[in-house]
């Protein structure tokens, strides 16, 4: 299944040895991507010096979809009696685990 994937921001810990005077209020190196679309690649870069890659982790990403990534959905909302019924239905897809490797 192909996903479009919407309001992607991947979350970098920003380490407190930094030494950065305009982003020295934030706790992290937020990205806000709109969109990412199947079959997109990319690559994401920095350098701090003199910081070890570890003080960089963990990364997280958070994102939007408006499909999951079963296919799953509700067609059809029935009464015990077999009446069709008025519904809504969210979708909501969590990652229980990113993995940088």
């Amino acid at each position: 299944m192909s996903l479009k994937l919407m309001e992607n921001i991947p979350t970098i810990p920003r380490p407190s040895k930094t030494c950065l005077v305009f982003f020295d209020f934030l706790r992290t190196f937020d990205w806000h991507i709109a969109e990412i679309h199947p079959g997109d690649s990319g690559t994401l870069e920095f350098s701090i010096p003199q910081v070890n890659s570890d003080d960089f982790f963990p990364v997280r990403v958070s994102f939007a979809s408006e499909a999951l990534y079963s296919g799953l959905h509700v067609e059809s909302v029935l009464s015990q009696s077999g009446e069709a019924l008025e519904f809504s239905a969210e979708h909501v897809m969590i990652a229980e685990e990113f993995t940088i490797g």
